[in-house]
Formats: C-alpha cells, structure tokens, sequence
C-alpha cells in the first residue's frame, strides 16, 4: 500500500473515531469494508432497493445540522438520510446512483486485509474507545468467518442511529 493510501486511511479513521466515539471493532471495521468494497453487497434488484430506501428514509427523523456527505475514502461516500433532502435530491437518483456505484466499485480481499492490518498497525494514533486488544480478539474471530460484511455494533446504532447508502462520492456531489 502507498503512502498517500496510508495517509488516507488514517485519516478517515481518526476523523470517524472522533465523530463517532461509542465505535466499536466492528464499525471501524465496517467502514474499512465500505471503503473497500461500496454498499454494492446489498443491491440484488435495484426496484427492491428503491422500495427499502422509501422505507428507511420515512423512517429517518431528519436533522438539519446532521453531515449530508461523508467521505470514507478510496472514492466512497455515505449519504445520510438525516440531512437528505428529497426535494433537492430525490430517492429515486439516489436509488440510481446507489445501484450504479455497486456496479462499478470492486475491491478485493487482499487490499481490505491490508486496511485492517493499518487499523492494527497504527492502532495507538487514533482514539478510539475501546483496546487494542478488544479490536484483536474481534479481529481473529472474524477472520476465522474469511470477512464477511458486518452490521454497525449496537453501541453505534443506539448513539447515531446510522442511515445511510454507500456511493461513489464523485457521482453524488
């Protein structure tokens, strides 16, 4: 991995672990997934994804000061659906660029391993919450399941209550 990557990562690790500090291993995680493999994981049928969007969005308490658009590195984004505003961005586009950046964004296991080992290897510049041993004992178990996607901790959705799709940023903004 080149260092301009590095620097990137650790980055958008600090920023999300000051952001967000209830994070737990598996958010830091899920992010690092997210970063390397988009949201693409959850779009089967891109009429199905419309239908859960509509469902979530009307679900979402809006907040005017929530983040809209969240860089999460290698060219990925979440928007939010607390700061989502229909009328200037209609669920339907975002449905449609949702389902285009799963398209278009692969990743591969090889470079996600090495994401996390620079959450492992640089574990003490970023403050989170928990210990290095909490991540490690988390990390040989997931391991052990060859990486599957993940869900946010509980700990994170009883504090952000995240909502939200993975896109390609330069095709949102």
């Amino acid at each position: 991995m080149d260092d301009k990557t590095l620097f990137e990562m650790l980055e958008i690790l600090i920023t999300h672990a000051r952001r967000y500090p209830q994070m737990q291993p598996t958010d830091a995680v899920k992010l690092l997934y997210q970063n390397e493999f988009g949201g693409g994981h959850l779009v089967k049928d891109p009429a199905w994804s419309l239908v859960y969007i509509r469902k979530e969005y009307a679900e979402t308490p809006h907040e005017n000061n929530h983040i809209f658009i969240e860089p999460i590195g290698n060219g990925m984004a979440r928007v939010h659906f607390q700061a989502l505003d229909e009328n200037i961005l209609p669920l339907e586009t975002l449905n449609s660029i949702f389902v285009e950046s799963s398209k278009a964004h692969t990743g591969s296991i090889e470079n996600f391993v090495e994401k996390l080992e620079i959450l492992t290897g640089h574990f003490e510049e970023i403050p989170f919450c928990f210990s290095k041993e909490d991540l490690l004992t988390y990390l040989k178990e997931y391991a052990k399941q060859d990486y599957p996607m993940v869900s946010h901790s509980a700990a994170f959705h009883e504090a952000y209550a995240p909502a939200y799709r993975v896109v390609i940023e330069n095709l949102i903004v």
